[in-house]
């Protein structure tokens, strides 16, 4: 829950009675942060002390305004817009919170607690069928190697994202991954094929692209495991695209 947009009366959310009556029948409410600001931004002349502070802020006061209303808020935060870093990443378990991404994927022990995907299942992608085959997936088991997170602004490169795929139930022979509006993307094989690097076609536009990996069940007909990365890219000039 954003908590300013409903002290707001913002239209078409629910109110804090209505949240009160979901809770009762079993619902649980979590943190979407007060304002809910791009949180990987930097304001103008702001100080990396005065961000963190800034962001701290914003997931404290919508935790008090949660706690005012209903009283006991989950600690899950889902980030703004989907929006991460490593650094927001820090302060979320430092407050022992759960982070929940809009990447897409399953979640398993192998998952990233302060980077939990989740498919989005709203208007566009709400078909029968790319139901049927989100709930079968399964979260591929893959160790981050580079970068620490999805944060470009160097608009001169291709991003580069480096993977360590683990011990699992599915075919490696399989492995592809795939850029918005690319298609497959370039993979280079290192370490025994055990390491790849997984680098889109062509540039990247500024704004969120994913990087969307994918492998097929060794024993298991029409079920894939799943892995995607989230990159955010500044505009030309440095400034921030806007929504």
């Amino acid at each position: 829950v954003t908590t300013q947009y409903i002290d707001d009366n913002y239209g078409n959310f629910m109110n804090w009675q209505q949240l009160q009556d979901m809770q009762l029948y079993g619902g649980e409410i979590g943190n979407h942060s007060h304002s809910h600001a791009h949180l990987i931004r930097h304001q103008q002349t702001e100080t990396e002390e005065q961000w963190q502070l800034r962001i701290t802020n914003e997931i404290k006061l919508a935790e008090s305004i949660l706690k005012q209303n209903i009283g006991s808020p989950i600690k899950a935060f889902a980030y703004p817009y989907g929006e991460y870093s490593k650094a927001i990443k820090t302060i979320l378990k430092q407050r022992g919170y759960f982070g929940i991404g809009q990447q897409s994927g399953a979640v398993s022990q192998h998952s990233d607690l302060q980077a939990i995907p989740r498919f989005p299942m709203a208007t566009g992608f709400d078909e029968l069928s790319a139901f049927a085959m989100k709930v079968r997936v399964k979260d591929l088991p893959v160790t981050i190697l580079s970068p620490e997170d999805g944060i470009v602004t160097n608009n001169d490169i291709i991003p580069v994202l480096k993977l360590r795929l683990e011990e699992g139930e599915y075919q490696q022979a399989s492995f592809s991954c795939y850029a918005s509006l690319q298609g497959a993307i370039h993979l280079d094989w290192q370490d025994n094929n055990r390491v790849v690097t997984v680098r889109a076609n062509e540039m990247i536009k500024s704004g969120r692209t994913k990087y969307n990996c994918t492998a097929a069940s060794k024993t298991e007909k029409d079920v894939y495991y799943w892995f995607s990365f989230l990159w955010m890219k500044t505009e030309i000039n440095g400034s921030w695209y806007l929504e």
